[in-house]
């Protein structure tokens, strides 16, 4: 696959991924479950870039997308075992107030935006392949 193809897939993903977490989080009425998925995915585009890129030329690469991977578990994890000891968090429970009766939409379109977002950001590990070299 060629680096265009490996990001859009990747993104994709994010899409998918983004709208069972809204699906989840609308069952169990914890919008901030977010966070915790949004963190991990960062890790997850990483190691998904990692094994698609038709070759590993550099060490670089290998450590870029570990570094991506390890942080993404560390600060997942830390997000994981706050949001799961709290109520809704106030940041979501003021959106979700202000929005009312499109609350549950516009939280849907929040959560695709996240995915979006980690694509963008993940772009960098997935460029330190050299997958977009001639």
């Amino acid at each position: 696959m060629n680096g265009v193809v490996i990001f859009f897939t990747g993104l994709l993903l994010m899409i998918v991924i983004m709208l069972i977490t809204w699906w989840f989080s609308e069952r169990i009425g914890k919008a901030a479950i977010v966070d915790v998925v949004w963190t991990f995915n960062i890790g997850l585009l990483a190691l998904f870039y990692l094994l698609t890129i038709p070759r590993i030329d550099s060490f670089r690469t290998i450590l870029v997308s570990g570094m991506g991977i390890l942080w993404s578990l560390r600060l997942g994890i830390y997000l994981l075992k706050r949001v799961g000891k709290e109520k809704e968090d106030k940041r979501y429970a003021v959106l979700k107030k202000d929005w009312g009766k499109q609350g549950s939409r516009k939280m849907l379109i929040f959560f695709q935006q996240q995915g979006v977002v980690n694509s963008v950001l993940s772009f960098c590990l997935l460029y330190t392949s050299d997958v977009f070299s001639i």
